[in-house]
């Protein structure tokens, strides 16, 4: 089954350790295979709550049984290289550990299309619409 995926934006995305070009992002890169996820929205190029992300990622992981050959730090050195690389000021990041039969883990991250209101706009209010929603696994971020 093919995930319907948001583009990666910019320039860049991380493919496991590599820096890869945009242009070369598909969904085939994660298609199959259980996996989890995180979103993290950065301001001024920093991430915001960091530790916090990844701390829950690898709960994450643990709860689904899937074992993580990186460390926080290393996850934290390509979170922040999407950004600089990127040359980002502000945004959110999308990022997933997906098994994968034939390539094992993968781990992939880009910056997705987000949308924060304006100053008039947080002064003056928005429309929205919401949705009633629960997650049958609420200790897991999974995909």
């Amino acid at each position: 089954m093919e995930r319907l995926m948001e583009p990666a934006l910019l320039n860049y995305f991380i493919y496991n350790n590599e820096l890869k070009d945009a242009c070369d992002f598909n969904s085939r890169f994660t298609e199959s295979g259980p996996g989890i996820y995180e979103v993290i929205r950065f301001q001024e190029g920093k991430p915001l709550f960091l530790d916090e992300h990844i701390r829950r990622f690898f709960h994450s992981a643990k709860y689904e049984k899937l074992p993580l050959d990186l460390s926080e730090k290393q996850m934290r050195n390509r979170i922040r290289t999407l950004i600089e690389s990127n040359r980002a000021k502000q945004g959110n990041i999308f990022f997933q550990l997906t098994l994968n039969p034939e390539k094992g883990h993968v781990f992939t991250a880009w910056i997705m299309p987000s949308y924060y209101p304006s100053k008039e706009e947080l002064k003056n209010g928005v429309a929205l619409k919401t949705m009633s929603g629960t997650r049958k696994e609420p200790h897991s971020k999974r995909i």
